[in-house]
């Protein structure tokens, strides 16, 4: 039987936990029932990938350059500033080189791009708060983390196991 276009249909989902808290969470800040913030993600994630075949013909290239954007923006809010002014901009282009540096030859190695692109995300979100695996470490050892800092760890170790070890320089 085929549906009309405006025919709707419903869908049981089983999701983690953690992530309908933060659907949630975002749909209430965004003034909007949760099966309204779960259908307007999807269609945002399909329209991009539309986006990413009509533009770059290849949604492994707009997936590597997306992170670099969102690196930009975690950047941006963390620092309070744009990533146009001079300060911004030098650290933004730091943290995108060392994530490159990572991504690359991940993907060289045979990594997928979703693989690698997630790890090295993660490798510069904690880049730009300010915290090293070092710090992490000693935090886990305390028993002094959230569930996002645990996941964090989970992705380093993932990097490190694959002979990817982050830069550890922050100059």
């Amino acid at each position: 039987m085929v549906r009309s276009p405006e025919a709707t249909a419903q869908l049981r989902l089983r999701v983690p936990e953690e992530l309908r808290v933060r659907l949630e969470a975002d749909a209430r800040q965004s003034g909007h029932s949760l099966n309204f913030e779960v259908i307007r993600r999807l269609d945002l994630h399909i329209q991009s990938n539309d986006i990413a075949l009509a533009i770059f013909r290849d949604p492994a290239l707009f997936s590597f350059l997306e992170a670099q954007a969102r690196i930009i923006r975690w950047i941006e809010r963390r620092e309070g500033k744009s990533w146009t002014d001079p300060e911004v901009y030098e650290k933004a282009k730091r943290v995108i080189r060392e994530y490159q540096d990572v991504v690359l030859p991940a993907l060289a190695a045979g990594t997928s791009i979703q693989d690698a692109v997630l790890d090295a995300s993660t490798l510069a979100f904690i880049e730009t708060m300010g915290l090293r695996a070092e710090d992490l470490a000693a935090r886990a050892e305390a028993g002094d983390l959230t569930e996002q800092e645990i996941e964090m760890i989970r992705r380093l170790a993932r990097l490190r196991g694959a002979g990817q070890p982050p830069n550890s320089d922050t100059s």
